[in-house]
């Protein structure tokens, strides 16, 4: 689906830049179609670097989680995080494995 809105995109924006009878309206929609498409790829980026995204509540299953003081190591890795349930005030623990520095 993002494939497909991004080729339309591109498309529609290469048709107007190269068009001699673009109107301005024509461009404006051109530009709204450009922020539009770049706020879908903001949206997805932080979903796959959210912390929080694929967690949910084990009690009520809301997934309004913020973040707790964690558990940090003496170089500061994060071992443990603590998310707390914005609906019923459940504390859940995401452990993070121990990786050797070699290992990419």
């Amino acid at each position: 689906m993002i494939k497909k809105i991004t080729e339309c995109t591109w498309d529609y924006a290469s048709k107007k830049t190269h068009s001699r009878s673009a109107t301005f309206y024509e461009a404006s929609i051109c530009v709204v179609l450009c922020t539009s498409l770049v706020v879908v790829y903001e949206n997805i980026l932080q979903k796959v670097f959210d912390p929080t995204s694929q967690y949910n509540c084990y009690v009520c299953k809301s997934r309004k989680l913020i973040i707790n003081p964690d558990d940090s190591a003496e170089e500061g890795i994060v071992q443990k995080l603590y998310l707390k349930c914005e609906e019923c005030d459940a504390i859940i623990e995401a452990i993070f494995e121990n990786h050797d520095e070699n290992h990419f």
